[in-house]
């Protein structure tokens, strides 16, 4: 049975949010550890791409000739295996955060307003729209190759967007029980230069939430299962 929660109170056009709880959350992550398996198939792939078979990844002539700035199989092998492990550590990250800001989710006293919702819906498929005119396809098509509905895909968009705003305006709560805030000059330093005036408070606020969610994360006790094996510790980046 779904739980009645009020509308926030909204104070000079920013609604409210409040948590049940502003402790540590405590989430779950799962990680594949690389193996030199990984690693031999992920080699074997950019060789392919280059025109070259099995008979090539040790082949060192082939490949200085073929990867420009590689001196031979080994170089071009930790090459890839420092690759896979910069984005294997990028997916733990973003399902750490994508776990904290569920779990934080659920504390939030009030529900979310509907224009913050159609804000993120809008988001969320102009996003879709442009991944799909980016490689050159129409959302037709897909439907039609995936047999899926658009009644499904608005389903999914709804969905995801509901689930962002609520995970947006709990650690937006957080922020604001914890006094976290962002100067001028961090704003500036963010951005990489001054924010656009018109634009400078809505880039303060996600700058705010930024900054939020790292602390969150960095304070959260937090379980990594090694594909399928046990593993805690707090804090998080003893771990990672």
């Amino acid at each position: 049975m779904e739980v009645f929660k009020p509308e926030p109170l909204v104070i000079d056009g920013h609604p409210h949010y409040t948590l049940t709880s502003y402790d540590p959350v405590a989430v779950e992550v799962n990680v594949h550890d690389l193996t030199e398996e990984d690693v031999e198939q992920a080699m074997a792939f950019s060789i392919a791409q280059k025109g070259g078979g099995p008979e090539r990844m040790n082949d060192d002539a082939w490949i200085c000739y073929t990867f420009k700035g590689v001196h031979g199989a080994a170089e071009l092998r930790n090459t890839i295996r420092n690759e896979l492990e910069t984005a294997n550590q990028e997916m733990v990250e973003n399902q750490l955060a994508a776990a904290c800001a569920s779990e934080l989710a659920k504390r939030l006293e009030q529900q979310v307003i509907a224009d913050q919702i159609a804000h993120f819906r809008r988001d969320i498929e102009q996003t879709f729209e442009a991944t799909l005119a980016e490689q050159g396809v129409t959302l037709d098509l897909v439907l039609a190759q995936t047999g899926a509905s658009r009644a499904e895909v608005d389903a999914m968009f709804d969905e995801q967007a509901r689930q962002t705003a609520a995970q947006e305006a709990a650690v937006s709560a957080w922020a604001r029980k914890m006094g976290i805030t962002v100067s001028d000059d961090e704003l500036e330093q963010m951005m990489g230069g001054p924010a656009p005036a018109d634009q400078k408070e809505s880039l303060r606020d996600m700058a705010i939430n930024s900054k939020a969610m790292r602390r969150i994360m960095d304070e959260c006790s937090v379980t990594y299962n090694h594909d399928g094996l046990n593993q805690s510790d707090h804090p998080h980046l003893k771990l990672v």
